[in-house]
This record gives C-alpha cells, sequence and structure tokens, in this order.
C-alpha cells in the first residue's frame, strides 16, 4: 500500500525531483500545485495521506504557507506534512513544526535518509515497497 501525496511547489524541475525521490520510498504522487490556492483546492479534493510543502510560492490570494498547514491540520489531522523550503530552518523550522508540521528541510541541504526515516515512522507500510524494489533490484542482477 502506497501514501497517497501531494507536492505543493511552484518549482517544476524540483517537483519532479521530489517526485521521483517519494516514489523511490513507496509514496504515489496523486497531484502537484503551483501554488497556496491550487494547492488548498487539490487537497481538499484528494486528501492525500502526506503534503510535501515549499514555503516560497507567488499567490494572489492570502493564503500563506503556514495558513495552508493550519488548514489542512484543522480538516484533516491525520495528514501528514513535510516542509521543504530555501529559506533556513531555524527562521521558520519552530514554528511550522509546532503548528504540526512532521519535519521541516532546506532544499539546499535535504537529506533523503533523514525523509525516509521520518515518513516510515508516520508510515510504517513504507518499509515494505522499500524493501520490495530492492529485492527487484537485487534479484535482476543475478
Amino acid at each position: 500500500m502506497s501514501v497517497q501525496t501531494l507536492i505543493v511547489d511552484d518549482s517544476e524541475s524540483f517537483s519532479e525531483y521530489l517526485r521521483t525521490r517519494l516514489e523511490r520510498m513507496g509514496c504515489e504522487i496523486v497531484g502537484f500545485a503551483a501554488n497556496l490556492q491550487e494547492g488548498l483546492q487539490a487537497f481538499r479534493r484528494l486528501r492525500p495521506s502526506l503534503v510535501t510543502l515549499d514555503l516560497s510560492m507567488p499567490d494572489p490570494d492570502d493564503l500563506t504557507s503556514l495558513g495552508l498547514l493550519k488548514r489542512i491540520r484543522a480538516e484533516a489531522p491525520e495528514t501528514a506534512v513535510v516542509v521543504i523550503s530555501v529559506h533556513p530552518r531555524h527562521v521558520n523550522g519552530p514554528k511550522f513544526l509546532s503548528n504540526g508540521a512532521l519535519l521541516y528541510m532546506e532544499k539546499a541541504f535535504m537529506d533523503y535518509q533523514q525523509l525516509h526515516s521520518a515518513l516510515k515512522r508516520a508510515f510504517p507500510e513504507l518499509d515494505m515497497p522499500a524493501k520490495s524494489a530492492w529485492r527487484r533490484l537485487i534479484d535482476k542482477s543475478r
């Protein structure tokens, strides 16, 4: 069983890169949103188990990244949110973590092992696809 994931990020290239990494961890990407308003709409429509949230996105409305996080937490407290931003953790991390983000990561220093570990704690079923994919790779090499 895969973890249905919504990526909210205005960088198409980073979104694709993140999609690849998350799929390798066992996530199923069910949607992309290029701004916060699209992110809110996609979240409400798709009801994913996991949302990745960028902080620096142009948005015409008054919705902020923190506002989106708070709405997600209020509407679906079981949904995990991972903040991935260019902003340093010490600047925004405490604010987002205290409002329910599972993890705050800096894009420049992405540690995918740390992300995978945090996601496995939140979604134990992620361990199975990763092992299965690894087993298939080993079997193919024989």
